[in-house]
């Protein structure tokens, strides 16, 4: 009975494709990022346009850009260090589901990676605490065996 309701939900998805959506929602593990991208920091949103209270006065059939400075408070590799403030800029587009994962909602500090020459893109791991000691404890071993 499972595989029949499996293959049935599947096939659903498979005839109708505007109703499944490919937005990444897992992201990789912290491993994964620490190896692969020449930054990874913490950060916190001192200025957010247009900021949570006026996310729900925005029309939904309109796009905008959101502009967020961030200040960064860890950093555990690359060129941003602590207290460096820097600036994203994303155009939120309502037709398209994926894009309001970008939308910075509140002031509570977040997870980026960026590599050399590129901006900083959210890592948006989840939990974050949990994110942050693997971080810890990866730094911690790049220093010591250089790897």
């Amino acid at each position: 009975m499972q595989t029949f309701i499996t293959v049935l939900v599947t096939a659903i998805l498979l005839t109708t494709p505007k109703l499944a959506v490919a937005c990444t929602i897992f992201p990789d593990d912290p491993s994964t990022v620490f190896r692969n991208y020449d930054s990874v920091f913490l950060a916190y949103p001192l200025e957010i346009s247009p900021g949570p209270d006026e996310l729900g006065q925005l029309k939904e059939s309109v796009s905008y850009q959101q502009t967020v400075t961030w200040r960064v408070t860890r950093s555990w590799k690359g060129r941003f260090a602590d207290g460096d403030t820097f600036v994203t800029v994303r155009k939120i587009d309502q037709s398209d589901p994926c894009s309001g994962w970008g939308v910075t909602r509140g002031y509570e500090p977040k997870i980026f990676h960026s590599l050399v020459g590129s901006s900083p893109h959210t890592y948006d791991a989840f939990p974050m605490d949990i994110a942050i000691l693997q971080l810890n404890a990866l730094e911690e071993e790049h220093e010591r065996t250089g790897e």
